[in-house]
């Protein structure tokens, strides 16, 4: 709901929920990383569903990138997919992870090096690219 206008309620009250240092992205290759990304899913769906936010605000570390061998715009859409389903406006604010730079030699299913020096902006830019 990107382009939804925030109003107050009927009683004047607006409430926003927020949600910070989920980490999605940690461990991606291995098993307690997508499981830890799953149960953030469904604790995320959990509290929008009781707590009915006019808008959620993400503030930092939604992921972490030094670890995403993948797309990370995957991941940002896995985080805000409860939002979506739920048809609430939402804001995201990054954190020192998502812009740090990815660690660890080739990313998967590519021939680009890259290095501790690497910026995310690069690697996003090329995510976006292909």
């Amino acid at each position: 709901c990107v382009a939804c206008a925030l109003r107050l309620r009927g009683d004047g009250t607006f409430k926003v929920v927020q949600f910070a240092d989920l980490h999605f992205g940690e461990n991606e290759d291995g098993t307690w990383g997508p499981k830890q990304d799953r149960e953030s899913l469904a604790l995320l769906r959990k509290v929008i569903k009781m707590e009915n936010p006019d808008l959620v605000v993400f503030t930092g570390d939604q992921l972490t990138g030094n670890n995403i061998r993948s797309n990370a715009t995957d991941y940002w859409g896995e985080v805000v997919s409860p939002c979506e389903e739920a048809g609430v406006p939402w804001a995201a604010v990054f954190g020192n992870h998502e812009t740090m730079p990815f660690q660890g030699g080739r990313r998967a299913h590519t021939n680009v090096e890259v290095s501790s020096t690497t910026s995310r902006r690069s690697l996003l830019q090329f995510d976006m690219s292909h």
